[in-house]
């Protein structure tokens, strides 16, 4: 069914972008809040692509329920509930996607939403610039050069950017059943690579800085052990680059570092509330 094929793209769009103007005082996604209960009512219709690990995972939700009775005192319902429609939603893309959503149309929709990030990110910049209210820009967070683009807040975006790649290459490697370098991967979608990089240097967050790495790791999983002198030069290079590109960033780095050997919750959030 069409139906089920949109539903299961809307559910896709809706976990990996907040569009401000449709969230509440607590920062909720209500269009994913609408989604999760339309799920509601999908989930019986689809029964029978429902795994045993589905089950499973629903269980988990039941089991949350019962700390209503284990601990009345600390119970929030809109919490579980919360949780639950999460869960639930969950259940649903999977008994979609698998039936409905093929590999080809699944790196597209990426393709399409990495864009679309990168496009937010440059119109929030040129309105800074013109000193206009910029789009989609979460107040609380987002400073003058520090953007959110399509995501939650401005630390949340390269992560986001960086799941949605990694999903992406292995989507492909899929297809080719191989792995797919760095280099390969980067000639064969250049400007995806462009938008990518344009969108985790340019949105100003620290998070960057934790994330590159691991990004790239992902592409050495393999061959890591020998390319341990190649990635701290390569490490180090990056790291000289941010340093006198965005000094402020590296700035931060080093007191996050300095305060999480503390584990101390508090201090973290005084050092960096992002």
């Amino acid at each position: 069914m069409k139906f089920y094929k949109l539903f299961a793209f809307t559910i896709l769009t809706f976990l990996t972008i907040v569009l401000h103007n449709f969230t509440n005082v607590s920062g909720q996604n209500m269009i994913m809040l609408a989604v999760m209960f339309v799920c509601t009512v999908i989930l019986p219709l689809r029964y029978e692509k429902i795994t045993l690990w589905d089950l499973l995972l629903l269980a988990i939700f039941l089991i949350e329920i019962s700390t209503k009775i284990t601990h009345p005192s600390t119970f929030r319902l809109s919490t579980v509930l919360y949780s639950g429609l999460f869960m639930i939603q969950f259940v649903v893309l999977r008994t979609l996607s698998s039936t409905h959503i093929s590999i080809s149309e699944y790196s597209k929709f990426i393709k399409y939403v990495v864009f679309a990030f990168a496009f937010v990110l440059m119109i929030q910049q040129l309105m800074e610039i013109a000193e206009l209210d910029g789009f989609n820009r979460n107040g609380f967070f987002s400073t003058r050069w520090k953007m959110n683009s399509l995501a939650q807040e401005p630390s949340y975006l390269p992560p986001t950017i960086m799941m949605l790649m990694v999903s992406y290459v292995k989507m492909k490697e899929l297809v080719r059943k191989r792995t797919i370098t760095l280099k390969e991967s980067f000639n064969s979608d250049k400007l995806l690579w462009v938008a990518v990089i344009y969108t985790m240097v340019g949105c100003g967050t620290t998070s960057s800085i934790f994330v590159l790495p691991v990004f790239l790791i992902f592409f050495f999983r393999k061959e890591i052990l020998e390319q341990i002198p190649n990635t701290l030069i390569i490490g180090a290079s990056l790291f000289a680059f941010l340093m006198f590109v965005f000094p402020y960033i590296v700035q931060r780095f080093w007191i996050i570092t300095d305060v999480l050997s503390t584990f101390d919750p508090i201090a973290i959030y005084d050092a960096d509330s992002s």
